[in-house]
């Protein structure tokens, strides 16, 4: 076996760190799954074919206690070009001999919502109810979900998270390790074109996504918009964002809480209105299901409707696990712990 290229020797010791930090604090039993969410993109293409790599070197210090998984999603869209993506990250996972389990999207997507954050919700209930499962049946086996989110992606995050009126918290943008998912980003902190760079050293090919260049979606356009604006002030300005997140999660214990009250206009997105769950009420975080945060959006939408009637209305809850409730009017919305509701 050739010796590791530097970028899977960079994956594997960050693997390893996070597998001694979790080691015996969230893992169970002796054998862990490293589930790579693949959509046969550049990204996921370079960090499949990096572990996959790392999996059969003999400096991997975990090879006899783990074992590599793939997991992709069709979201059944583009007139089935999502399909064409499907088989092109079976045959690559074949070719490795790397075992994929393959979702496939059997509803419509509800209308009147982001697909992106429905989406989102939809792969992150997926992911819950596999480790969920895996937990209940008290399996010897743990799983880490890992994602090909990289230095751009969180650039990106940040730039949305300031136009939305995030608070100080959400300068961090996304976190390389979210426990409650059991989810690391190993290539958080790596620059697209070294992605790119080792993609092309490895000769590889990946499935090319149309949607990434449509101007619909908000994330496309801080992409190929807002960003190389920005590039033309700093041409470093990922990694000056990304020293923004580092910064903003050591000091973020001095910024104090986060506002009690969400605006609607934030909360009709699932995404930030899971972030701010996660930030203004971390012990009830680990705990909201996107089966939850569906349930909040529409009484959301309910009251957005009635429009200026909802103004003389009263809050009415909806009730969460563990004895929470959330709080919903034309304000906006707060959770409300046992002890007051």
């Amino acid at each position: 076996m050739p010796p590791l290229h530097e970028f899977e020797f960079a994956v594997m010791k960050n693997l390893e760190r996070h597998l001694n930090k979790m080691r015996n604090k969230s893992f169970q039993g002796d054998m862990i799954s490293i589930v790579v969410l693949f959509s046969g993109g550049k990204d996921s293409m370079a960090l499949l074919h990096s572990l996959w790599k790392v999996s059969l070197s003999q400096h991997f210090l975990w090879t006899k206690r783990t074992r590599l998984k793939a997991l992709h999603f069709d979201h059944k869209t583009r007139s089935g070009g999502s399909t064409s993506d499907s088989e092109f990250a079976a045959q690559q996972c074949l070719k490795r001999g790397i075992p994929l389990s393959l979702i496939t999207r059997t509803h419509p997507w509800p209308s009147g919502q982001s697909f992106q954050s429905q989406a989102s919700r939809w792969r992150a209930k997926i992911c819950e109810e596999l480790f969920g499962s895996e937990k209940a049946e008290k399996q010897s086996a743990s799983t880490l979900f890992v994602t090909a989110h990289h230095q751009a992606d969180l650039a990106e995050g940040i730039i949305m998270n300031i136009v939305r009126g995030t608070s100080p918290q959400g300068l961090r943008g996304i976190a390389e390790y979210d426990s409650r998912r059991q989810l690391l980003r190993p290539l958080l902190h790596t620059p697209l074109e070294t992605i790119l760079n080792y993609l092309k050293s490895q000769k590889l090919s990946w499935a090319e996504d149309p949607s990434n260049q449509s101007s619909c979606y908000t994330r496309n356009k801080v992409r190929h918009q807002i960003l190389p604006s920005l590039r033309e002030i700093n041409p470093n300005v990922n990694a000056a964002l990304m020293r923004l997140s580092v910064a903003a999660s050591q000091h973020e214990k001095e910024w104090g809480s986060i506002s009690p009250l969400l605006p609607l206009s934030q909360a009709k997105d699932g995404a930030c209105l899971l972030n701010w769950v996660q930030q203004s009420h971390r012990s009830y975080g680990r705990w909201m299901t996107s089966t939850q945060i569906d349930n909040i959006l529409k009484h959301i939408n309910k009251i957005n409707c009635r429009g200026v009637k909802a103004k003389t209305d009263k809050s009415f809850f909806v009730p969460l696990s563990h004895g929470w409730q959330a709080s919903i009017s034309f304000d906006g919305l707060s959770l409300i712990p046992p002890e007051e509701s």
